[in-house]
Formats: C-alpha cells, structure tokens, sequence
C-alpha cells in the first residue's frame, strides 16, 4: 500500500515533523515582516500586489497550522476546558496586551515628531480600536477596527473566535443547549471571521485524519511540493470574489481563493511524517521550538516598529538597502522583547488559572468532567 492511515494512537508532532512545523511558521512571519516592509518603501507596481497577496497567504498557513495544532494538543495533551482556555488565553494575550501597549507608544511618539507621517496611519479616534482589538471584536460582524499603525492584529481576532468555537464543540455535552451557545457565540464572532473558519478547520481535519507515507522521501517531497504550489498559487489565482480590503469583508475578501490555498497546504499536512522519531532531529528539536517560539511576537508587534524606524531616521522610496536595514533592525529588537515577553508568560497563565476557577465556573467544570468521563467510557 501507498500509505496507511494510523489508528492505533494519535499522529505524534516530533523530530522532524516538529523541526517543519517550527521552521514553516517563522517563515511564513519573516515573509509578512517583508511585504510589509516592501510595502513601505518599494514603489507599487503589478510585482507588489503580487507580493501583497503573498504576505496574505502566509496568514492562511498561519491559520492552518494553529487548527493542526490545536488538534494535537486537544487530542493528546487534553487536561480539561479550563486548561485549554488558559492555555489558549494567556498565549495571546501575553503578546497581544504588550502589543497595544508598544502600539499606543509608538503612536504617541509619531504623532510629536511627523504628524504627516501618522496621518497615513490614523483613520478617526484610536482608542476605540484598541479596546475593540483588547476584547477581540475588532473584526466582528462588519467591522475592521485594528488600530492602523498596527494592522497585522486582524488575524488575532480571527484566532480567537476559532479557540473558542472549537471548544464548545469539543468539550460540551451534544446537545441543543450547547448548539444555542455555539449559534450565540458564531453571531458576536460575524460573518467575516466565520467565512474563513474551513481554513482553520482544515488544519483540525489533516491531523485527525493524517495518513502517513510508507516511503517517507516522497511524502516529504508531496509536503514540500504543497508549500510550494500554494506560493506559485497565491501569485496566480484570480482573486474571488473581491479585492482584500474592501468593504464589507476586508481580510476575507478573497475567501474563495484562500479556501484553494487552504487546502492545498493542508493537504500537505494530511501525510507530513509523523511518529518517526529520530536521535539526530531530537538535538534540534528545541533550538527550532525556541525559534518559532519567536514567529508571535515577530508578527504582532514588527509594523509599528517599521513605521517608527521610518519617522526617526527617514527613508527613499526604492532604496532596498535601506528597507533591509529597517528589517533587520525590527527583527533583532521584535525578537529580542518576544524572549523577554515569553519570560513573563507565567503572570498571564497564573491571572486566568485564578480567573477560571472561580467559583462560578465550577458547575461547567462538574458538567464537563461527566461528559469527558462519559466519552473515554464509550472509547473503551
């Protein structure tokens, strides 16, 4: 047979497969720090829509690869709702709160030294979106309201509502309560984030239903093969139905055509090689890990500090050393806060750790433990 389909235990994210998934999601942050750059000081011609669209793709793996691992980590690091909500919670807001703050600041400082330069970022009053991007609403129902020196914050939204979606329908007891729920909470998440939800549901089904090569060289060319071909496809597609960024769909836009990268990326997913542990990738294992540990912080918080590289030391239009320069710069001092900001993680896990249990939330905690009690009984 060309492949089997493992049903014995849960596909295994390690040594190699790991190494992948960790070089894949900070380069797909390396691509959108450079299109945004690009955007910045290369003049626009047809090549830089093309680009542009690139940048949007690399959203798209973004979102497949958090429904992939989300599945993992659901299917066999599974402690219970609270677990997973602290988890998930205390992961994007110990980026997203100190990345509102760099924002404001950064905003502040543009607006004394280049009013012109800020008047380029600024659409109304700015403190709306900020409490709007806080509590995740910034992309609900018809809305787009990330503040604009710091676009890039869209996405957050988008994967919030995801989390929180997935988890009703993982945790919860079936059942037309918990529909009622999930309808309530899908009508605060709009129609814009929930069009593009088959693309992180895409992710969830390739590891669910990963299929693994016997012959691992051409599964790794297929994996590849998939990355490439969505990058050729991202240049090539017509966009459908509508340019990004125009009322009322902003980012999801072109949902037609990101549901074609979508799949293809995850379909190289579908036969990644898994459950293959190897002595030589295990020693670089935890050095990548550390590395894409820096893809969230490189990716929230490098548009202001672009903009700000801008207002302080100037810049030519077409000078590409100079915007390589400003990269680099933004680069060292975006990764440099993600270390320390991942240092301070803790105080966001232990906040919503105290958050979850109290004593409101027990009853859901009860109800949940029957249910999972009643699913692993049914299992056996």
């Amino acid at each position: 047979m060309i492949f089997l389909k493992h049903k014995e235990s849960n596909p295994n994210i390690s040594g190699y497969s790991s190494i992948f998934l960790d070089s894949l999601r900070l380069l797909a942050a390396l691509v959108v720090v450079y299109v945004h750059a690009h955007d910045q000081w290369i003049q626009a011609t047809d090549t830089s829509l093309g680009i542009r669209h690139l940048g949007h793709t690399s959203v798209i793996v973004f979102f497949v690869l958090s429904g992939f691992v989300i599945a993992f980590t659901t299917q066999n690091k599974n402690r219970g709702w609270k677990q997973y909500l602290q988890a998930r919670l205390s992961r994007l807001y110990s980026m997203l709160l100190p990345a509102l703050l760099i924002s404001a600041i950064i905003e502040f400082t543009i607006f004394y030294i280049d009013f012109n330069m800020l008047s380029e970022y600024t659409r109304g009053a700015s403190w709306p979106r900020y409490l709007f991007t806080m509590l995740f609403l910034n992309e609900s129902g018809l809305i787009s309201a990330a503040p604009p020196i710091n676009r890039p914050l869209w996405s957050l939204s988008y994967e919030f509502w995801y989390y929180i979606i997935f988890s009703l329908f993982f945790f919860l007891e079936k059942g037309w309560r918990t529909y009622l729920i999930i309808v309530i909470f899908c009508c605060f998440a709009g129609p814009k984030i929930l069009i593009m939800m088959p693309i992180w549901l895409a992710g969830t089904y390739a590891y669910n239903h990963h299929r693994e090569f016997n012959n691992s060289i051409i599964a790794w060319f297929l994996v590849f093969a998939s990355i490439f071909f969505s990058v050729i496809l991202s240049f090539t597609l017509p966009i459908i139905p509508f340019e990004l960024g125009q009322e009322p769909m902003f980012y999801s836009n072109q949902f037609l055509t990101d549901y074609a990268i979508g799949i293809i990326i995850a379909a190289g997913l579908l036969i990644l090689p898994m459950n293959r542990p190897s002595s030589l990738a295990s020693k670089f294992v935890p050095i990548f890990r550390k590395l894409g540990d820096l893809t969230f912080p490189i990716y929230v918080l490098h548009h202001p500090f672009l903009i700000l590289w801008r207002t302080l030391f100037g810049y030519q239009v077409n000078d590409k050393f100079e915007m390589w320069t400003a990269i680099i710069s933004v680069l060292f001092i975006t990764s440099f806060l993600g270390v320390y900001l991942e240092g301070k993680r803790y105080l966001f896990t232990n906040f919503f750790k105290w958050l979850l249990n109290l004593r409101f939330l027990n009853n859901w905690n009860t109800k949940y433990s029957f249910v999972m009690l009643k699913q692993q009984v049914q299992k056996k």
